[in-house]
Order: C-alpha cells, then sequence, then structure tokens
C-alpha cells in the first residue's frame, strides 16, 4: 500500500456522516450524495474491498459476489 493514502475507519465514517449533514441541511442533493458515497470503496491490508452502505451507514465487505455486513480492521487505501 505504499505510495496512496492510508485512511482509517473512523475517518471515512467522519466523511460519511458529513455529507450526510450536508445533505440533510440542504447543502447537496439526494443525487450529489449518493453519486459520492458510490465512488468511496476501499481496500485493507488482506485485499478485502469494503465500502459503505448509503442508507445504513454500515460497513459492508465483497465477498465473491455478495457484500458481508463486517468492520473493517487497520488501514483503508481507496480502491
Amino acid at each position: 500500500m505504499s505510495g496512496k493514502v492510508v485512511f482509517y475507519e473512523w475517518e471515512i465514517m467522519t466523511y460519511f456522516y458529513f455529507l450526510c449533514k450536508e445533505y440533510h441541511i440542504g447543502r447537496i442533493t439526494l443525487e450529489e450524495l449518493k453519486m459520492v458515497l458510490s465512488k468511496l470503496f476501499f481496500i485493507d491490508e488482506k485485499a478485502d474491498i469494503w465500502t459503505l452502505g448509503i442508507s445504513s451507514g454500515k460497513w459492508y465487505k465483497r465477498n465473491k459476489n455478495k457484500w458481508i455486513p463486517g468492520l473493517p480492521n487497520g488501514k483503508l487505501t481507496q480502491y
């Protein structure tokens, strides 16, 4: 993961809640919120792919053809 920006789970969650707040106070539209959140995919140190549920705000890990709930550990980079 050298050379890439590293994030921790709490940093991404902070950004997620910031975006949700911007939507709720009317600074961005629902379409803008969905567009930004749809690009938030991350890869962890084990090469697992993670994303946040747009409606739930919960973490999901890619497992073959399914997204399963979970919580990433350690450092993440944008996928």
